[in-house]
């Protein structure tokens, strides 16, 4: 981890906290903060962990710099121009992009809206810098798969650029939940996938969600499914959780 001067209210320095262990993860990062000092940081932070790191100090502007080689974004919520909100919101009407506000709101609101408006994370500042690069990774490992489409199995294929998964060359309409959920089925077809690991892979170590969650998501995938005919993909394995069939 990078030994740097940080200022204090913005990171929290904690020489017994466990270091991450390097998983060889490469990724284009996105940083949307208007802080240039906490910008900077981030920006030296990330990259001693081997990530690739773009900045935006505004949300127009990044929003502008978004691309489909874009890995992940870590966004702020008060930005200039457009907030971090609007920028989410915005963002998800097209795209997956894993995302990571990290803001000094700590409320229950903010955290609840950031959630419910698309982010799969959300970091409080003050943070520890090895818990920010551990979400990172979890973010970087949840879905698998590379960006581009997946080799077609059962029929279903995924466009992470733009967040649609499809099901014999026809748009599937799902949640972005739906969409991650299916996504990891597809990535190992076959496997049997316990409830627990797909709550942690959806929804992340710090979801506060329990399993019954994955049950329903299933159902209304299920349901999307069998109005186009196909009821034959994902299977329930007594005991465990769930899997995509492939025979």
């Amino acid at each position: 981890m990078l030994d740097m001067e940080i200022s204090i209210g913005t990171v929290i320095l904690n020489p017994e906290f466990p270091k991450v262990v390097d998983q060889e993860i490469e990724a284009n990062i996105l940083v949307l903060e208007d802080d240039r000092d906490i910008r900077q940081m981030l920006s030296a932070l990330l990259e001693s962990e081997g990530f690739r790191v773009s900045c935006a100090a505004d949300g127009v502007t990044g929003m502008a710099a978004i691309s489909p080689e874009t890995d992940l974004l870590i966004l702020d919520i008060e930005m200039p121009f457009k907030s971090g909100f609007e920028v989410l919101k915005e963002l998800r009407q097209t795209n997956a992009l894993p995302v990571l506000i990290l803001s000094s709101r700590s409320g229950g609101e903010d955290r609840v809206s950031g959630l419910n408006l698309g982010a799969d994370d959300y970091l409080v500042k003050p943070f520890i810098p090895e818990e920010l690069i551990a979400r990172v990774r979890a973010l970087l490992r949840r879905v698998p798969g590379s960006k581009t489409a997946l080799v077609p199995t059962k029929g279903l294929n995924f466009n992470d650029d733009i967040g649609r998964a499809y099901l014999d060359g026809e748009p599937l309409e799902l949640t972005r939940r739906e969409y991650d959920l299916l996504h990891v089925l597809t990535g190992a077809p076959g496997r049997n996938f316990s409830r627990d690991e797909l709550l942690e892979r959806v929804w992340g170590l710090d979801s506060e969600v329990t399993t019954r969650q994955v049950d329903l998501v299933v159902s209304k995938i299920r349901s999307k499914l069998k109005k186009k005919g196909r009821t034959d993909l994902i299977r329930s394995v007594w005991g465990v959780g769930y899997r995509l069939d492939v025979d």
